[in-house]
């Protein structure tokens, strides 16, 4: 079904965070329609053991820690955005002032990291006993390693070229 905003007509579907990408009653358009483009503000995965998840974002990846609570969470500082870590048990509680909200299995996330920092990251991670669980060079030349934290959910370092 098409839809009119204005002169811009189009098909509710496929939205990027690059603007507003969707087929135009059967045409493809890109269009930004009077807004900033969208950055991610906060990110979040999940882990039971905290304590663990603390030793790792920060003691490893050297995240800064925003705040931390043992029983809950954990925020911490990316470059102009936060990755949070909730106790997933605790999320799906109605008693943070939030929407209760939570997931069960692994996560995924990618950090950005040039071709040099990809390497520092693969020599960083097998120096702290971090396995690499796929190492990717994509048909780009872009390059990827994957490994997981302490609670499971896998994680990834991606040169920018993947995408961009």
């Amino acid at each position: 079904m098409c839809l009119g905003i204005g002169v811009l007509s189009f098909v509710v579907g496929p939205m990027s965070i690059a603007g507003i990408n969707a087929i135009a009653c059967g045409r493809a358009v890109r269009k930004t329609v009077g807004i900033s483009v969208m950055k991610i503000l906060e990110t979040v995965l999940y882990g039971e053991n905290l304590a663990e998840c603390l030793d790792f974002y920060s003691g490893i990846l050297g995240l800064e820690v925003i705040s931390y609570d043992e029983a809950r969470d954990i925020f911490l500082k990316l470059d102009d955005s936060v990755l949070i870590i909730f106790k997933a048990s605790k999320t799906l509680i109605p008693d943070a002032g939030v929407p209760p909200h939570g997931t069960t299995g692994q996560g995924h996330i990618a950090f950005r990291a040039s071709h040099e920092e990809l390497d520092a990251w693969e020599k960083k991670l097998n120096a702290t006993g971090i396995k690499i669980i796929q190492s990717i060079t994509w048909k780009n030349g872009a390059k990827s390693i994957y490994f997981n934290d302490p609670a499971g959910n896998i994680l990834e370092f991606a040169t920018p070229d993947l995408w961009f």
